[in-house]
């Protein structure tokens, strides 16, 4: 029977400051500045994902866009479709500043609808006054017969 050796415990380590210093932050945590920074970034990075994921376009949450065995074939894929997001992004950005060079600043396109006033009937044309009714009123019925 093989006797088995217990493995001997590792020295516990003590870090320096300095042992960590590549991951400290600038910025003390949750402060107003690290706040506005985070959040920035945060939100950039929020929209690129949401842009990537574009049903339309890459739509690269939908593996059924994907149909490819293989994690190295899968991440190619990802990686062309990653390329052409960001050359859409280039392609975006280079014609705002086209039209911001050339003054000229496209409306989103808005449906045309005829004015309420072509809708409404004449009589709701003209100034409409307050009626009352009060009283009893009649109504006579003639058949035709004396």
């Amino acid at each position: 029977m093989e006797t088995m050796e217990r493995k001997k415990p590792r020295p516990r380590r003590s870090f320096t400051p300095e042992f960590n210093a590549e991951f400290a932050q600038i910025l003390p945590h949750k402060t107003p500045e690290w706040q506005k920074v985070y959040a920035t970034l945060r939100n950039s990075v929020e929209g690129m994902n949401g842009f990537i994921k574009d049903g339309a376009r890459e739509a690269i949450d939908d593996p059924e866009r994907r149909r490819i065995r293989g994690a190295a074939h899968q991440s190619v894929f990802v990686a062309f479709l990653l390329f052409a997001a960001n050359l859409r992004k280039i392609d975006e950005f280079l014609k705002k500043q086209e039209a911001e060079a050339n003054k000229v600043r496209k409306l989103p396109s808005r449906r045309r609808t005829k004015s309420l006033s072509t809708w409404a009937p004449e009589a709701s044309k003209k100034p409409a006054g307050i009626v009352a009714l009060t009283g009893r009123a009649e109504i006579t019925v003639s058949l035709g017969v004396p």
